[in-house]
């Protein structure tokens, strides 16, 4: 009797027993293999899994909707699929994604671009017409746009800018909701601003090029324009070139509102070339994998938070806080991090899940 306990006490050591009963987790990621913000949020949910002892399979769709459905149905219909798929609304190609699970032994989680409510029309919400499809996880885009606006309206008028303000927007693009609900935020911010005019927005797909190029004319265009909201860092940065190109001094004569987690980004605000900033979504994935291994536990996500997540995970950084975090957004900081200490797994007492970017804030 004594030899079988020691020898299941070895086999429930060994790794290969541990590695066999990890929950296993596929993320199609839409982003480009090269995108920093995307390598962000696949980095961050490496350390969770590292942490939280799950398997994690990153694939990258590089922008390309027909390869991440076609890596849907290879993973689905593979010899081994995962536990668990994590998939991204982008180009609204969710209900397609939802629909290749069906039948399949794989539970379906989406992260920073949840369906849009027209799409859930037609497939009901995590949980109803759809049992595999278990929730979803995103920021709140439209409280970013919104504040986004707002710090930037009040920072011109600190800085004495003359009245009625004129504004240009560079937005993502009209096929993404997290790029459709920071619009929405900004027009949101608007509204209730008759001193300030939105001269024009346009959709620069994400990028530096395409910005710098639309900023340019747009510049033309409006000569007087006084401020530009970015939906990104990248095209934040294509307004910053079109601006020295035309020798105005960006946080004197144009101030620029941008979002995201770089360290270029946050050079850009410590040096007030940004007059604001918003960053922590890349953190979504993580707190997601928190969210799965409890569920695959046993302490379903759902009665603490929901179905349908919608963290405020977005913080305006200040230059202060830019210097904390330039140079500490990376997978050996990441792996600092206590992931158990914010499950409901290690805490079975535990009410409301506590995320957000504070806990980055305070480990460098």
């Amino acid at each position: 009797m004594m030899w079988r306990r020691a020898f299941l006490l070895v086999v429930l050591l060994l790794p290969g027993w541990a590695m066999a009963s990890a929950p296993r987790v596929t993320f199609l990621n839409p982003g480009y293999s090269n995108e920093l913000f995307w390598l962000s949020v696949s980095e961050f949910m490496q350390a969770a899994a590292d942490d939280l002892d799950m398997q994690l399979t990153v694939l990258y769709a590089e922008r390309d909707h027909q390869r991440m459905v076609q890596q849907a149905r290879e993973v689905l219909n593979s010899a081994e699929p995962p536990d668990y798929l994590v998939v991204v609304n982008e180009t609204f190609v969710g209900p397609e994604l939802l629909r290749l699970t069906q039948g399949k032994p794989v539970k379906l989680f989406m992260l920073l671009n949840n369906l849009t409510l027209a799409q859930q029309a037609q497939t009901g919400r995590p949980r109803e017409k759809h049992p595999q499809w278990i929730g979803a996880l995103v920021p709140d885009n439209i409280a970013a746009g919104r504040l986004m606006a707002q710090r930037l309206i009040e920072q011109a008028r600190r800085q004495g800018f003359t009245e009625p303000l004129q504004l240009l927007a560079l937005a993502g693009d009209n096929v993404t909701p997290a790029a459709l609900e920071r619009e929405q935020g900004l027009r949101e911010a608007l509204a209730s601003e008759p001193n300030v005019q939105l001269q024009q927005l346009v959709y620069a797909r994400w990028r530096r090029d395409k910005a710098l190029s639309k900023s340019l004319f747009l510049l033309k265009r409006y000569p007087q324009a006084q401020l530009i909201w970015a939906a990104n860092d990248q095209m934040a940065f294509g307004a910053l070139d079109a601006l020295r190109s035309q020798e105005k001094v960006p946080g004197q004569d144009v101030l620029v509102a941008a979002l995201n987690n770089s360290d270029a980004a946050f050079n850009a605000r410590i040096n007030n070339e940004f007059a604001v900033l918003m960053a922590g979504h890349f953190t979504a994935g993580g707190w997601a994998m928190v969210l799965l291994y409890d569920y695959a536990n046993g302490h379903d996500f759902a009665p603490r938070a929901g179905v349908e997540l919608r963290y405020p995970l977005f913080e305006e950084v200040t230059p202060a806080m830019a210097k904390q975090l330039r140079g500490h957004l990376n997978a050996a900081d990441y792996a600092q991090l206590n992931f158990k200490a914010l499950s409901a797994t290690h805490n079975p007492s535990l009410k409301r899940y506590d995320f957000g970017l504070k806990h980055l804030l305070s480990n460098p």
